[in-house]
């Protein structure tokens, strides 16, 4: 595994409300880093973030998605977060965990 200088590593946090794009959105961006090999889409449940299959069926991330790649010398993960009211106990403690890294 690589490693990576401190000043090298970025965490960026995807917060949105359903529909918003967030998971086709870090899809082609691990598309166009090639941390993947195809694109996947949401309305055929064939994306890298939602694997789980009430995701797939209700077709909305439910569970906080940790997506690395590489651009260049740097190594970025997306944390991908949904703020969908319904499920906001959840959201929250994920936003605190994610504040707490």
């Amino acid at each position: 595994m690589q490693q990576y200088e401190l000043e090298n590593i970025r965490n960026v946090v995807l917060l949105s409300h359903c529909g918003a794009g967030k998971t086709s959105l870090s899809e082609a961006i691990l598309f166009s880093t090639k941390a993947i090999s195809r694109l996947g889409k949401v309305d055929e449940g064939t994306t890298t973030s939602d694997y789980d299959p009430d995701e797939i069926k209700r077709r909305i991330s439910i569970n906080l998605a940790i997506l690395p790649c590489q651009w260049k010398e740097a190594k970025i993960t997306f944390l991908i977060l949904q703020a969908i009211p319904t499920l906001w106990v959840r959201s929250r403690q994920q936003y605190e965990l994610v504040k707490v890294q």
